[in-house]
């Protein structure tokens, strides 16, 4: 359909072109023959050729098919945000087109759920996919329904097991369908069980599916590692644990001798809180592999009680996480490929905004003032408000929407920087305020900076050279939240200028108020500063300035050096010869005890939880003088090892 259309479509002129050079029907026609094939590496070039043909209109039906099946490539060959603004590039010339391209446009749909799926936007995964399963006689039924039950694993209710228990039907009646696939899609059923509290019957399917690969061996594949994961989690969560054990030690869980595992460049978790939406008491388990560079591939989360917003948070930030290709270049691939850890949020900093909240807040304020609308925790009808906005309409409008969808809706990094980019051109319409403007400019900064170090968007440009800028220079909100950015960004600092003076010009900005928030985490960072130099005089002075109570400060004492610390090697882990790790959190108190310990980060989950907070609860450390007699320090993690002798 779309071969034919485009021989129609994208002829120009009467010229014939040479024989020896193939039309640009046959050009397609390959590029597609390599995108069908998955060959993906190939057809991505011969694509963007097409799309730089003069004989393609922008905006035409032939130039929208092509930026659609370029996208779908560039997303299965992990160009994700590329993929997906090629798809929403032309996905709505298609839609316009009639039913007649439905096919395409579920593909299509599809697609952006597999981009959304593998970022870990279940809730915008499962909206992508209903969508495709609406259009009719347009999808195959069976992996539709696995989808939807993989992006809606977390939401509760009888939907999510309903699509597996459909998939499960149809593919039992697939003629020739081998046991491996059956077992997968019985894997995603039996995970929607345990995530709705069903864990006994999760544990039977688990064995069903155990029984359907063969049983328990020596020699195992990556889905088998997978499944016996998941058959481990379903006997622990059923109190079997002897049997959740033995199908751990199945998978190689544990076997960490030699290799660094537990150490990281960058293992941060979320933030407790409003802000996040978790709870202290909310964990998830959650699967992931490393590449050679060291970095996260496909977090994505098998477990967690919470919602689909908690299963997005917890994979999101491991998606983050990265290693010393060097530190780990001694753990065998297979199991970098297959790496299962549980996670928790972190208590420090609860409820403590951004640095750009003020900045933030300011825009979102101007922009409501601007659509007349309300923020409510409907953000589903404020997004749908905001798309409803004509490219036609005021720049004024335009200009708040694109910042507000930056904002407040999940989208992949480059389309956000085309949102904000775009609105930052709009924005030099007569009557946009200069903060506008800044909060536009400010806001690249920070998602260019943020993803510079991903190799996903160009260098963020010269911070000395925005700073600088007349608009900027004359508003101390986007001024002093770009120095306290540059405080903690090495890479974006003006040369001579450290972050000491960074954050001593924002201490001392005369055009903040008293006890600006800007102004008071200018000062705690001044603190922190002095007391890691021992100058505690000044660190409370700085401190007194915030004019933040002592509890507010215990960030800011000096970690106080371990005088004792004991504990043993649990007997079960010992018997079945696992190792592995916890990044366990807690507070030391004057007198130098642990209180408030909880385990962040478990490899394996489940294993040494409890003797990693059993070793912190019984820790010393040495006393520090608070007046108060409050907490020395607020929120410290510590690496808890277990290796066997």
């Amino acid at each position: 359909m779309i071969a034919a259309l485009l021989l129609l479509a994208a002829a120009t002129g009467d010229a014939v072109p040479p024989p020896v050079a193939p039309t640009l029907q046959q050009r397609f026609d390959e590029a597609s023959r390599l995108a069908a094939a998955n060959d993906c590496m190939n057809a991505i070039p011969k694509f963007e050729a097409l799309e730089a043909d003069p004989s393609y209109r922008a905006g035409s039906l032939p130039a929208a098919m092509i930026a659609v099946l370029k996208g779908q490539c560039q997303i299965k060959a992990g160009r994700i945000d590329e993929g997906e603004m090629a798809i929403q590039q032309g996905l709505p010339r298609l839609r316009q087109s009639g039913d007649r391209f439905n096919v395409d446009i579920a593909s299509a749909l599809i697609s952006l759920g597999d981009a959304a799926l593998g970022r870990a936007d279940y809730t915008g995964a499962r909206r992508r996919y209903e969508e495709a399963r609406a259009i009719p006689d347009a999808t195959h039924p069976a992996t539709i329904n696995l989808k939807l039950a993989r992006a809606s694993a977390f939401d509760g209710g009888p939907e999510p097991l309903a699509y597996a228990a459909e998939a499960i039907r149809q593919a039992e009646a697939t003629p020739g369908i081998t046991n491996d696939k059956l077992a997968q899609v019985h894997t995603i059923h039996a995970r929607i069980l345990l995530n709705q509290g069903q864990n006994e019957a999760a544990y039977a399917e688990m064995r069903q599916v155990l029984s359907l690969t063969g049983g328990l061996g020596l020699r195992v594949s990556l889905p088998e590692v997978v499944m016996r994961s998941d058959l481990a989690l379903a006997a622990k969560l059923s109190g079997d644990d002897q049997n959740a054990r033995k199908y751990l030690a199945y998978t190689g869980a544990g076997r960490i001798s030699d290799s660094p595992f537990e150490h990281a460049l960058n293992m941060d978790v979320p933030v407790c809180g409003a802000e996040s939406g978790l709870r202290p008491e909310d964990f998830a388990v959650v699967d992931f592999a490393i590449g050679q560079d060291g970095r996260v591939i496909n977090a994505n989360t098998v477990y967690t009680r919470g919602s689909a917003a908690v299963a997005s948070a917890f994979a999101q930030a491991v998606d983050k996480w990265v290693w010393d290709p060097e530190a780990i270049k001694d753990i065998k691939p297979f199991f970098l490929y297959a790496t299962r850890v549980e996670v928790r949020c972190t208590t420090a900093g609860q409820q403590v905004p951004g640095l750009t909240a003020p900045l933030n807040a300011r825009f979102k304020d101007w922009a409501a003032s601007t659509l007349g609308i309300v923020f409510s925790p409907d953000q589903d009808s404020i997004n749908a408000a905001l798309r409803a906005i004509e490219p036609g309409d005021p720049p004024a409008r335009q200009v708040a929407r694109n910042g507000l969808l930056a904002l407040t809706d999940s989208m992949a990094p480059l389309a956000e920087d085309q949102l904000l980019s775009e609105a930052l051109t709009l924005a030099s319409a007569d009557g946009i305020p200069a903060e506008v403007r800044n909060f536009l400019r400010v806001s690249l900064f920070v998602r260019r900076s943020a993803y510079r170090s991903r190799g996903r968007i160009p260098d963020p440009g010269s911070f000395s050279a925005l700073v600088a800028q007349p608009e900027i220079a004359g508003d101390p909100i986007a001024l002093d939240t770009l120095r306290l950015m540059g405080s903690t960004l090495s890479f974006v600092r003006t040369p001579g200028v450290g972050k000491q003076e960074l954050l001593t010009a924002v201490a001392t900005d005369p055009h903040l108020p008293d006890q600006h928030p800007l102004r008071q985490a200018a000062l705690l960072k001044l603190a922190d500063e002095a007391a890691k130099r021992r100058d505690f005089a000044t660190a409370q002075a700085n401190f007194r300035a915030t004019g933040l109570t002592e509890e507010q400060c215990a960030l800011l004492g000096l970690r106080p050096a371990l005088q004792h610390a004991g504990g043993t090697f649990p007997d079960e882990a010992l018997r079945w010869g696992f190792e592995g790790w916890v990044v366990v959190e807690f507070d030391i108190r004057g007198d130098g005890r642990t209180s408030g310990v909880r385990p962040l980060i478990s490899y394996p989950p489940f294993v040494f939880n409890t003797a990693a907070t059993n070793l912190t609860d019984h820790a010393r450390f040495e006393s520090s003088y608070r007046p108060s007699g409050g907490q020395a320090c607020n929120a410290q993690r510590q690496n808890v090892v277990f290796r066997i002798p």
